[in-house]
C-alpha cells in the first residue's frame, strides 16, 4: 500500500492519498450472500443475467479510536473512508444507481513488495431504474424497492512496483436488512473484480 508511515511508542501514523479512483464490474448470483464466498472458492458460481458496471470515488476520512487498534497491533495503519458509487446494469436489471459507503480497509504486507487489502464497505443504495433481485418467484418487487442497505466486502492486491494501484475481487450486496427496508426475502449480489487508484 502506497504509505508513508510513522511508528512511535503508541501508535502508527498514516499518511495515506486523499482520494481514490476506481472501477468495477461484475456478474449476477443467485447465491445468498453468505454462500457466494465459498461457492466461489470451489468455483460454483450459479451466475445469473445481471451484469453492472461502476465507478466510484473514495475520500480518506479519520479512522475512528475503536479501529485504531488494528494498525497498532499490526503496524498496518487501518484506513477509513467515505465511498461514492454510480451504477448501470443490464441484463436482468434495467438500471441505474448510486450508493454511498463507508468503508474500512487494512492492508498488511505478506513480502516481496506485495500487500493484501482487506476491505468490507455498508451504506446505502438508491436505484433509479427497474433494479432485478434475486427473491425466487416474487417478481412484483422488482422495481418497487429502491433504497436497500448496501454491502461491499472486497479482496484487493498491491505491489510496491505500482505505487497506488490495486486490482481485486468484490462482492456487490444489495438486500432489505432482514425486513427493515424491504422484505426479509429481497437482496442481489454481484461478483466481479474491482481497480483502483490512489491520487
Amino acid at each position: 500500500m502506497d504509505l508513508d508511515r510513522a511508528t512511535t511508542d503508541h501508535e502508527v501514523v498514516a499518511v495515506a492519498p486523499a482520494w481514490t479512483l476506481g472501477a468495477y464490474r461484475g456478474q449476477g448470483v443467485t447465491q445468498d450472500l453468505r454462500h457466494v464466498p465459498g461457492a466461489a472458492l470451489d468455483g460454483n458460481l450459479d451466475y445469473a443475467d445481471s451484469r453492472e458496471t461502476a465507478i466510484f470515488a473514495r475520500r480518506d476520512i479519520v479512522t475512528p479510536d475503536w479501529l485504531a487498534w488494528t494498525g497498532r497491533a499490526t503496524g498496518a495503519p487501518v484506513r477509513a473512508q467515505a465511498v461514492v458509487t454510480a451504477y448501470s446494469a443490464s441484463g436482468l436489471a434495467r438500471n441505474r444507481a448510486v450508493a454511498v459507503d463507508w468503508r474500512a480497509a487494512i492492508a498488511p504486507s505478506v513480502g516481496a513488495g506485495l500487500s493484501v487489502e482487506v476491505a468490507f464497505g455498508v451504506g446505502w443504495w438508491h436505484a433509479f431504474g427497474t433494479p432485478w433481485y434475486n427473491h425466487g418467484g416474487n417478481r412484483e418487487w422488482d422495481g418497487k424497492y429502491h433504497n436497500l442497505l448496501h454491502v461491499v466486502p472486497e479482496l484487493s492486491l498491491r505491489h510496491g512496483a505500482l505505487p497506488g494501484w490495486s486490482l481485486g475481487v468484490r462482492i456487490d450486496h444489495e438486500s432489505g436488512f432482514y425486513g427493515a427496508f424491504a422484505p426479509a426475502a429481497l437482496g442481489t449480489n454481484h461478483v466481479g473484480f474491482v481497480l483502483a487508484r490512489d491520487l
